[in-house]
């Protein structure tokens, strides 16, 4: 029993179930691993560990110096009696760094660290001034964020505090800021706004519960309508799918024809080139060895075989072409690949014919190149003599001289490989060019080293100290070091090579330019070593000055009657600002 071909509508339900059930998979993984990455980030030992916060002294904690001792017990008392009235915890803190924290993680990490609100409430404010680097924050508790959403955390910065500290009243600013916060607020106690919240949830869920079965409802009529249009799109498209499939069939059919059409044509076109191209090869054959006609006549002397085979192998597949366009997909690769055979047997009196011209223009531009390259060998042979020229350019010269040695021995023999004597005269002709332009630069550089060498000579000693005494302080790198010691071996390699007679001016000044890059790179290199150090010991300075500071702070009011905040958290609400 033959197998049936499933149906499209058959495919195309198969195709939609396999996509769904892969997007499922791919969302399961990435939200996995979304919920992985985030707890790892957020673990402890992760978040905000490398920060020393100073320790909270009340619900002010002035650590920049910026309220008067009258304005800061006042907002103290008021945030006391707030606390009191509502439970709400605000805690107004200035710090002189953030210690290369942004605000946000400075912030929301000594929010986390003294756990400002009450525990299992959250109900926490944090307003932080950092005025060095001219940056605030309002950090809102998990249990505050209905109250005080990000926007409004922001308009108070934006029109409340920003415009004062750009005046410069930072504590009219600090003090605007905090009124603000309360006023946002409200006097209401925590407890009646969480009440608030339930009936406002209770009446959400209730109304929630209404949406969902009227959404129950609408998706089954949606479904019931959504499955009638696909069976009804299934039967569409097949039909299109019959028709263009059809249609495309159709056109390869007469594609397919046309090809083969095409194909018996080349093959007459090489019949009948064939006794041409078997003449050209025996040109070929008279006055060249074998390297160069060997190939073409292995494909030219089986030919009229060949022709006769595939000619019949076109003609069985025309007969499957003139039953019909069924199988025109079926046979599309043995046309083009008869096809393409075709036309490459009857190209081969074009290549014998290539060919032949070939060797002629070899064998001419050979004989211009035989005239030409004695004298250029003659006149570069008086140049090269020159005292300033290298050693490599030397070198050049006398590859350039046997490869044209070479090729007129090789043109000297019988049936002469002009192909290859011409590649052996034209490599010989761009070696002379070549050595023609390395004999002016020799010269032209030899001619600078005269002129430039002595006088490096001369004043590197002294650069080789000053920039020694630079590189010998204490903060100067070992790699920086190591590029002075490289530069004093270059010198003294360079001064030893001028001890004989003639000097080599050349290899000297060579030596000597080497040495004086490896001193500014030493001479730079020493300064950036020393800024380095500077920066590594004022960052140093200024850190311990902020620990003995905040130590100090702690200390001085160890006797005051704050006994810390409640344990709330913090997840990342507010808004921050800058002036």
């Amino acid at each position: 029993m033959k197998n049936k071909k499933l149906s499209f509508a058959t495919k195309f339900a198969i195709f939609a179930l396999v996509v769904s059930i892969v997007s499922s998979v791919v969302t399961l993984v990435m939200v996995k691993s979304y919920v992985s990455t985030i707890r790892s980030l957020t673990s402890p030992k992760y978040v905000f560990a490398a920060v020393n916060y100073p320790k909270p002294t009340g619900y002010v904690n002035d650590f920049a110096g910026i309220l008067s001792p009258d304005t800061e017990r006042r907002i103290e008392a008021e945030l006391r009696q707030y606390e009191q009235k509502t439970s709400i915890e605000i805690a107004v803190v200035t710090v002189s760094s953030l210690g290369g924290e942004t605000v946000e993680d400075y912030t929301i990490g000594l929010a986390k660290s003294w756990g400002v609100g009450k525990k299992g409430k959250d109900n926490g404010i944090v307003f932080l001034i950092a005025p060095n680097e001219r940056k605030m924050r309002i950090e809102v508790g998990y249990g505050m964020e209905p109250d005080m959403p990000d926007s409004a955390a922001g308009r108070i910065i934006r029109e409340g505090i920003a415009p004062l500290f750009k005046e410069g009243k930072m504590s009219d600013g600090i003090v605007a800021g905090v009124a603000e916060i309360m006023k946002k607020l409200g006097d209401k106690p925590y407890q009646a706004r969480l009440e608030e919240r339930k009936a406002a949830e209770e009446k959400a869920r209730r109304e929630s519960e209404q949406s969902r079965e009227s959404f129950k409802n609408f998706m089954f009529m949606a479904g019931l309508i959504l499955a009638t249009g696909l069976v009804v799109l299934a039967v569409v498209l097949g039909v299109k799918s019959a028709t263009r499939k059809r249609r495309e069939l159709k056109t390869l059919h007469d594609k397919n024809g046309s090809m083969l059409r095409d194909a018996l044509a080349k093959i007459k076109e090489a019949e009948e080139e064939y006794p041409r191209a078997k003449e050209k090869v025996e040109v070929l054959k008279k006055d060249n060895p074998k390297e160069v006609w060997g190939n073409i006549e292995t494909l030219v002397l089986p030919l009229p075989e060949q022709l006769a085979v595939l000619k019949q192998q076109i003609e069985r597949l025309s007969k499957d072409q003139e039953r019909g366009w069924k199988k025109s997909e079926e046979i599309r690769g043995s046309v083009q690949g008869f096809f393409a055979l075709a036309a490459e047997k009857a190209s081969y009196l074009e290549l014998a014919n290539s060919k032949i011209n070939e060797v002629k223009k070899a064998k001419d531009s050979s004989a211009n190149l035989m005239r030409s390259l004695p004298n250029m060998i003659k006149e570069l042979a008086e140049k090269i003599s020159h005292e300033d020229v290298t050693g490599a350019t030397k070198d050049v010269f006398k590859d350039a001289k046997s490869k044209y040695s070479n090729a007129s021995l090789t043109a000297g023999r019988g049936n002469i490989n002009w192909l290859v004597v011409f590649t052996i005269l034209g490599t010989a002709s761009a070696l002379l060019k070549k050595v023609t332009a390395s004999i002016e630069s020799d010269i032209s550089q030899a001619k600078k080293a005269r002129q430039e060498g002595p006088m490096l000579l001369k004043e590197l000693p002294a650069s080789i100290e000053e920039v020694g005494k630079k590189v010998s302080h204490s903060d100067v790198s070992s790699s920086t070091k190591q590029k002075f010691s490289e530069a004093k071996k270059k010198y003294e390699e360079g001064k030893r090579k001028t001890s004989g007679s003639p000097i080599d001016w050349l290899t000297v000044f060579a030596a000597l330019t080497l040495a004086d890059a490896w001193l500014n790179e030493a001479e730079n290199g020493a300064k950036s070593d020393k800024s380095a150090a500077k920066r590594r010991r004022d960052d140093d300075s200024y850190n311990s000055s902020s620990s003995s500071s905040w130590s100090s702070s702690s200390g001085s009011d160890s006797g005051s009657s704050f006994g810390g905040f409640g344990g709330g958290g913090f997840g990342g609400g507010g808004a921050s600002g800058s002036w």
